[in-house]
């Protein structure tokens, strides 16, 4: 059978909501073995938390960049100054994901007890939904 007529394969790369929607996913996933990765390797080298969640939150947003950019959102910014501007939002959104997920962690950490691995995870999880957000409706819009 040949991909391109395989349903999930059209759906997926579809110029619709949805195929956009499973593309992020995809990319989401990468972006948690780059970003989630750096972070645990990170706390295993003794890092703080938030110096292990810049580091995750740095490589994960050069990698995120690429892939949403030219994959998910199908930019097509033709000037250097139009992709300039792109990348100032796309980071912007980054940095105030990056504070919601600190302030997450020192939460689930501190409040709660978690251990700084889940508190990690489960931020992160809720942070997706905010890059989504940004990245759809400002870093990306059309």
């Amino acid at each position: 059978m040949r991909m391109k007529n395989n349903k999930l394969y059209q759906k997926f790369m579809a110029d619709d909501a949805g195929g956009q929607f499973l593309r992020y996913a995809f990319v989401g996933v990468l972006n948690t073995i780059v970003g989630y990765g750096t972070y645990w390797l990170c706390l295993r080298f003794g890092l703080h938390y938030a110096i292990a969640s810049l580091a995750g939150q740095i490589l994960g947003t050069a990698n995120s960049y690429v892939w949403n950019k030219f994959f998910t959102f199908r930019s097509k910014t033709a000037t250097a100054k139009k992709s300039l501007a792109e990348m100032v939002r796309f980071c912007s959104v980054y940095a105030a994901q990056y504070g919601a997920n600190v302030g997450l962690i020192a939460l689930f950490v501190h409040g709660i007890g978690l251990s700084e691995e889940w508190a990690g995870l489960i931020a992160m999880v809720l942070c997706t939904v905010i890059s989504y957000v940004g990245h759809k409706f400002w870093s990306f819009k059309k």
